[in-house]
């Protein structure tokens, strides 16, 4: 498959997937969208898949959506063709646009951004949406939307807050301020602040580390820690137990049992 505004590969369960579109800072716009889905959508169905890595070409990580898409719409509302706060807009937004952090958060496998440059808007969105967030001394982030008159259209308004909690979200809401790495690792946009010159190699041992993990324990992980966040103890420790079943009845916890027996490392098939 040849795409026009991301680059992606996958070898041995590691998938990449690189917004490129340098010229517009990777700026969102409908086909970048319609293209990441179709990716997320076959790393989903890929029973190999091990971790995704998303990052962007050139010197930043995602500017948001593209200036160009709203100039569009004004021209459609100065036209006559559309009005502001109407259905369609507001379907537009959940069809079209929600769709890819949704469908990124939701991924069932380990997810790695890695974040160059400016992470901006719905890229801010994005990185949030991913499991764990590299970044280099260059990396700084900015809700935005504010500056705009907008709203976080692409789910920021549920990832931030999750993400570095509701008090310091709602600063950077209020004030669309640029935050710089250092803070942006002690406030937990960043889980790892790495220098530039280290990132690439950092980032491959990381992808190579989950990759190796067991395939199942990872998958049930992520999909207990996200779903079972607003559920109560009981409720959450049932579905834990059920889990639990799943990973002690599989091929990968009998490898990794048999292995330290014979004092080796385990060799897990994601079975």
């Amino acid at each position: 498959m040849i795409y026009e505004t991301i680059r992606y590969e996958a070898r041995g369960g590691i998938h990449r997937l690189v917004l490129n579109r340098p010229d517009r800072m990777n700026a969102i716009n409908e086909q970048l969208i319609r293209e990441c889905r179709e990716v997320m959508a076959r790393v989903s169905s890929d029973p190999d898949s091990r971790v995704l890595l998303l990052t962007g070409e050139g010197r930043g990580f995602c500017a948001g959506a593209d200036v160009s898409m709203m100039e569009a719409t004004l021209e459609r509302e100065r036209s006559g063709e559309t009005e502001w706060g109407s259905d369609e807009i507001r379907q537009k937004l959940r069809m079209r646009f929600q769709v890819l952090t949704r469908d990124l958060y939701r991924l069932p496998i380990p997810t790695v951004a890695v974040v160059k440059g400016a992470a901006v808007g719905g890229g801010m969105d994005l990185a949030c949406a991913c499991d764990i967030v590299i970044g280099s001394e260059s990396a700084r982030f900015m809700v935005a939307y504010t500056k705009r008159g907008l709203f976080q259209d692409l789910g920021g308004f549920w990832l931030v807050p999750r993400v570095i909690g509701y008090r310091k979200a709602i600063e950077l809401v209020y004030t669309a301020r640029f935050v710089e790495s250092e803070e942006a690792e002690s406030i937990g946009l960043l889980t790892r602040l790495v220098p530039e010159s280290e990132i690439e190699q950092h980032v491959d041992e990381l992808l190579a580390e989950l990759a190796s993990r067991p395939a199942i324990a990872l998958r049930l992980g992520k999909l207990m820690m996200q779903r079972t966040q607003n559920m109560e103890m009981e409720t959450a420790f049932e579905m834990g137990a059920i889990a639990t079943t799943i990973t002690e009845t599989s091929d990968d916890f009998r490898e990794s049992t048999t292995a330290f027996l014979e004092k080796r490392e385990p060799n897990f098939r994601g079975r």
